[in-house]
């Protein structure tokens, strides 16, 4: 699933929980699939920043052009 697609989910989690007409059950495992959806898109932009400070940096006996 996309970085987008999770971010989607995670928002119509919030809805759903926020909506509170679910039942008690349904909400509890929602909230889990939200935290994973979380966890997982944390993931995702922290190995993306990484990737982005990688090509950033300037490579050895090569002048940074102005």
């Amino acid at each position: 699933m996309s970085f987008e697609k999770k971010l989607k989910k995670i928002q119509d989690i919030s809805d759903s929980l926020e909506s509170r007409d679910i039942p008690l059950e349904k909400m509890i495992q929602n909230f889990e699939t939200g935290i994973k959806l979380i966890k997982e898109c944390r993931e995702l932009l922290e190995e993306t920043e990484k990737k982005i400070e990688t090509l950033g940096e300037e490579k050895p006996g090569r002048k940074r052009s102005s």
